[in-house]
């Protein structure tokens, strides 16, 4: 997923103008924050207790099980890696190419070696954990959007939504609400998108609609009421030609103690 932090200077820029957003952050740049990212199957936990649906996944940590998830998922399917950032900000997944499809055994084989290898170039710069974690996951299609919550020091609980996927940063197609949203309030975010059209071309696209909607809200709803939790970045979700709405990734981040340098 992209780093919450652009979605949140986007917004901020949109809604209170740059020169109160440099205000904050020179603010901001005062204080310590030490918040530290989730593994991915807590997150994906966090994300199932909010009520958004999550594609089916299995987290493997050697090929042989990979392929044995896969058998049991079907094909095809993508394997993705979730090995924990060592550092504050996101691994962007696509971009460094931890993200592969297969669509047999024999494919599945030669995508695991391939991500295996990015991964231990990544570990050796101490850019992700050592660990090697895979997750085999069946595929969803269907139109990409994001949504993502967090706790700002200064503005309070924010909520964002927009268009998803590998280009999200740089399409910016994005709607940003204070928390808690009502259903109205999170219909307002999806329209004021470009997104939106897209959706009503879809053969259920009210209830795409009305079904991604009520995942924001649950996803705000969420956010404000476990403090633990600073951030909320789900990225991709998909919405299905049929109007169901479904998690694909996923990145949370435990809050912790702030105070002044």
């Amino acid at each position: 997923p992209f780093p919450f932090g652009f979605w949140l200077a986007l917004g901020l820029v949109l809604k209170i103008g740059l020169n109160n957003l440099e205000t904050h952050f020179a603010v901001m740049a005062n204080k310590r924050v030490q918040n530290s990212a989730v593994s991915f199957s807590h997150a994906v936990s966090l994300l199932r207790r909010a009520g958004l649906g999550f594609c089916e996944t299995v987290v493997v940590e050697n090929e042989q099980a990979a392929v044995t998830a896969a058998s049991k998922i079907g094909f095809p399917v993508f394997l993705k890696v979730v090995s924990a950032p060592t550092g504050p900000s996101a691994v962007h997944k696509a971009k460094e190419g931890l993200v592969a499809k297969a669509d047999n055994a024999a494919s599945l084989a030669s995508a695991y070696k391939k991500l295996a290898l990015l991964h231990s170039k990544l570990a050796a710069k101490n850019a992700i954990e050592k660990k090697l974690r895979v997750a085999v996951q069946k595929e969803v299609l269907g139109t990409e959007c994001i949504i993502g919550a967090k706790i700002d020091p200064s503005f309070g609980t924010v909520i964002v939504f927009g268009s998803g996927g590998v280009h999200a940063e740089e399409l910016g197609d994005v709607a940003l609400r204070l928390c808690p949203i009502s259903m109205a309030e999170a219909a307002g975010m999806i329209k004021e998108t470009r997104l939106h059209k897209r959706l009503l071309e879809l053969r259920n696209g009210e209830l795409a609609i009305k079904n991604l909607a009520a995942a924001v809200v649950k996803v705000s709803n969420f956010i404000v009421n476990n403090p633990q939790v600073s951030e909320l970045d789900i990225n991709p979700v998909m919405i299905t030609e049929a109007g169901d709405v479904m998690a694909v990734d996923v990145r949370a981040v435990a809050a912790a103690t702030r105070g002044k340098k």
